[in-house]
């Protein structure tokens, strides 16, 4: 394959989708890198139980990587880590509740690489980034410290340059729609009510001369997007010189 698989997940999830999400993938290609991002709660003490849970379950699996957060940390926070730690320049992003039903889903993405950045299915619950793509277009933003909009600041940030993330389609995958999530306050359905507030104030406002793209309203930006991890591409470019 030429891509790595990132999930995110957290104890809430551990038994009712994350194994079975787990099973699924290796059953149909044991050798493919999977990158793990194990979320705590938030304002609760990791649980050490779950923690040896989840190591004894990926222990099963070969090319599992878990990267444990004691504190909760935001979606991008995650997802940037997962793809600093990931080997491959292709990244599946795929939400703990996802549903497969197509035993060759992986293949069939695999066909649909093209080092560029695209939704699956019309959904960021499953996903294929580049990640030298993104760190050009810039990495997701780390100041939403929850969960929530980090699909819509990045759409914008490929609209600012009169480009869309591309949408393509495979059979037999789709988002459950959990509503699990940890213990922060919430704002719309399951996402926090601190990254809705901080990036339609702070980062974008509305204006009619705007870009709607993914917001109900056109807004325009008023924030710089971060320069996280400028050395990342340094070492990309002189890992094999090493």
């Amino acid at each position: 394959m030429n891509y790595s698989i990132a999930i995110m997940t957290f104890n809430g999830r551990f038994d009712s989708c994350f194994k079975n999400l787990i099973f699924k993938i290796k059953s149909m290609d044991s050798s493919i890198e999977i990158i793990v991002g194990v979320n705590g709660n938030y304002k609760e003490e990791f649980d050490q139980n779950f923690r040896k849970n989840m190591l004894l379950f990926l222990s099963e699996y070969d090319n599992v990587f878990p990267i444990f957060f004691p504190k909760f940390r935001g979606c991008s926070k995650i997802w940037n880590t997962m793809f600093i730690h990931s080997s491959n320049d292709n990244i599946l992003f795929l939400s703990d509740d996802v549903c497969i039903t197509n035993d060759n889903l992986l293949r069939d993405v695999n066909t649909l690489i093209d080092n560029t950045t695209f939704k699956l299915n019309n959904s960021f619950s499953h996903f294929v980034c580049n990640r030298k793509q993104i760190a050009d277009y810039g990495w997701f933003d780390e100041r939403l410290i929850g969960f929530g909009e980090e699909d819509g600041d990045m759409m914008y940030r490929f609209a600012e340059r009169g480009q869309n993330i591309q949408d393509k389609y495979v059979n037999g995958l789709w988002d459950v729609g959990m509503t699990t999530a940890s213990n922060y306050e919430k704002g719309v359905g399951k996402y926090s009510k601190f990254n809705r507030d901080w990036i339609f104030t702070n980062k974008y406002v509305p204006d009619p001369n705007g870009i709607k793209c993914m917001f109900a309203e056109p807004h325009k930006r008023i924030a710089d997007n971060v320069n996280l991890y400028p050395v990342e591409s340094f070492y990309w470019e002189n890992y094999n010189n090493l």
